[in-house]
């Protein structure tokens, strides 16, 4: 397939990303809101606004709701429709497992406003139309044959997609496990980068075969543990050992791994590699690496 047929396929699946990624995010408009972002398992994610009901009230990240005025929840989709059948300046008492210890917690049911979609969701969309161009035009340019030129594709990519599932998987988790599989996509993907950026690490003719195999084989394994964790932790929240292990802490080892393996490719490449093109090309890189990071 040619650079600017894959340009195409490339940024038709990132705009019907976008779509649907707005799609589900505007459904929140007007409707009752908690007061803060929750993730699938039922634990707080992050508080993007301290007027939110829910920091006002003291709630914390990785709190994990346990009920709602003594009904005990046993699922995501159970919490939202409570939460629904209120209606704005609602009070309502919640009980959070932080730590090993229980609390409770009273708020207010607040409406979720075109402000809070706004603040939440505009400057996200920068973000990804800065990566989604980026990626469109490193991959023209690049020169015919160029090793890295597929794995920088898929490495932005993979970041737009998941700067953009961010967006509704806090507000509800409907797109599914988009988000943590393009999450994991951006680490396979650096890792590919480091051997392949600005020249292949290693000159044997079978490595890149190997390599790939390797890491279509795990992306695979890894992200069928990553649909059923997140699935079963959904429906029974109380049941997260699997989810925590796979989709938190194997997704953070994941893109630590990969995060030093480029870093370290690139400090590697920037001092030893012959060619003063190639050693540029790996310098700024790694500077702007370490900006970003």
């Amino acid at each position: 397939m040619t650079p600017r047929k894959l340009t195409a396929l490339h940024l038709s699946l990132q705009l019907a990303a976008l779509v649907l990624t707005l799609t589900t995010s505007i459904g929140w408009v007007g409707q009752s809101f908690h007061g803060f972002r929750l993730d699938p398992a039922l634990f707080v994610s992050i508080i993007n606004s301290a007027h939110w009901e829910g920091p006002k009230a003291g709630i914390q990240p990785e709190d994990q709701i346990q009920a709602l005025d003594g009904v005990r929840m046993d699922s995501y989709e159970q919490f939202e429709a409570a939460i629904r059948s209120r209606a704005p300046g609602d009070s309502m008492n919640l009980e959070i497992l932080r730590g090993d210890a229980t609390q409770s917690l009273s708020l207010r049911v607040q409406a979720f406003t075109w402000g809070d979609w706004r603040d939440t969701t505009i400057p996200v969309l920068f973000l990804w139309l800065v990566l989604v161009a980026m990626a469109t035009v490193t991959h023209l340019k690049a020169p015919p044959g160029a090793v890295a030129s597929m794995p920088l594709l898929v490495f932005q990519g993979a970041l737009a997609l998941y700067v953009l599932a961010g967006v509704e998987f806090d507000l509800g988790g409907h797109l599914g496990p988009l988000g943590w599989l393009a999450f994991q996509a951006v680490s396979w993907s650096a890792l590919m980068l480091a051997l392949a950026f600005p020249t292949p690490v290693l000159r044997w003719a079978g490595f890149p075969v190997v390599l790939r195999n390797c890491v279509g084989f795990g992306s695979i394994a890894l992200g069928l543990l990553t649909i059923i964790a997140l699935e079963q932790a959904t429906r029974v929240p109380s049941d997260h050992r699997l989810y925590t292990w796979v989709v938190w802490q194997g997704s953070a080892i994941l893109a630590f791994l990969a995060t030093v393996s480029l870093l370290a490719s690139l400090a590697l490449r920037a001092w030893r590699t012959r060619n003063l093109l190639h050693r540029r090309q790996a310098q700024i890189t790694l500077v702007g690496a370490l900006v970003a990071f």
